[in-house]
Formats: C-alpha cells, sequence, structure tokens
C-alpha cells in the first residue's frame, strides 16, 4: 500500500452523501431477490419467514463473492433440503426460472430504456434494439414452452 499511496488517495474524495443511495440499492437487490425465493418456494409449499428468505439472499450473494461458480447456491439448496425436505431438482428448477425471468426482465427494461433515450435524447441504436428483442422473445419463448410443456 505504500507504493500506492495515490491509488487510494482517491476513496477519500468520493462524496459520501451518494453511500446511502448505493448501500439502499444493495438491500433493495437482496429484498426483491429474497423475496423471489420466497414467491418461488411458496408454490411448492414452503413458507419462508423473512429471516430465512433475506437471509438466504444475502447469504448467496455474499458466498459467491468468495466461492467460485455461484457455489453459494449449493448452499441455499442444501439448508432448503436439510431444513424443509426440498428436493435438488425443485431448487433446480426454481433456479432456471428464477434465471429465465431475470433474463426477460433484463431484456424488456433495455427495450424502455432504449425508448426512453429516445424520446429524451433522439438517439436509437439498432443494435440494442435487436438484441434486448431477441432475449425477450427467446425468453418468452422459453417461458411459453414451459406451459406447453406441463
Amino acid at each position: 500500500m505504500a507504493n500506492h499511496r495515490q491509488e487510494f488517495a482517491i476513496i477519500f474524495t468520493v462524496d459520501y452523501t451518494l453511500m446511502l443511495p448505493l448501500v439502499l440499492c444493495c438491500f433493495l437487490q437482496f429484498a426483491v431477490n429474497g423475496l423471489f425465493l420466497k414467491l418461488f418456494t411458496g408454490v411448492f409449499g414452503i413458507k419462508l419467514c423473512m429471516g430465512e428468505w433475506l437471509g438466504l439472499a444475502i447469504a448467496t450473494t455474499m458466498g459467491n463473492y468468495i466461492a467460485p461458480l455461484k457455489s453459494a447456491l449449493l448452499g441455499k439448496a442444501m439448508y432448503l433440503k436439510k431444513r424443509y425436505n426440498f428436493a435438488y431438482t425443485d431448487f433446480a428448477s426454481i433456479t432456471l426460472g428464477f434465471y429465465i425471468l431475470s433474463f426477460f426482465l433484463g431484456g424488456l427494461m433495455g427495450l424502455l430504456l432504449s425508448g426512453m433515450v429516445f424520446f429524451l435524447y433522439g438517439y436509437l441504436s439498432p443494435k440494442f434494439i435487436i438484441m434486448f428483442s431477441l432475449v425477450c422473445a427467446g425468453m418468452a419463448g422459453i417461458l411459453q414452452l414451459g406451459r406447453l410443456c406441463s
């Protein structure tokens, strides 16, 4: 650190009033991920209390920073298996459903924000529109395929 004082000095120039919204956004992300877990496990008859769904969301996120390859998901699956006898295949299905829904919503948000940029600044990127449209269409197709198979 002694050799890199200039690189670390920039930390002290950060406006700390911006930290509160960033921290709130992190907690909002934990809450949304936890609520999705509560919603998806509720379909299987599992009722998670707030400490569980929020705790599992935080532990999984922090574990993924430490362990490679999203291996904190295994910890979540093991917890649900031990506590609620929740099958690993069911856990895999809710995890896959979460990712499909996340990609679909990400594509939809990309389309909405592209439209907003167009109306505010008059700029439209056809590459972004095509990419976000393909993501939305692909995920919607997968969701419909799942509906037809069930």
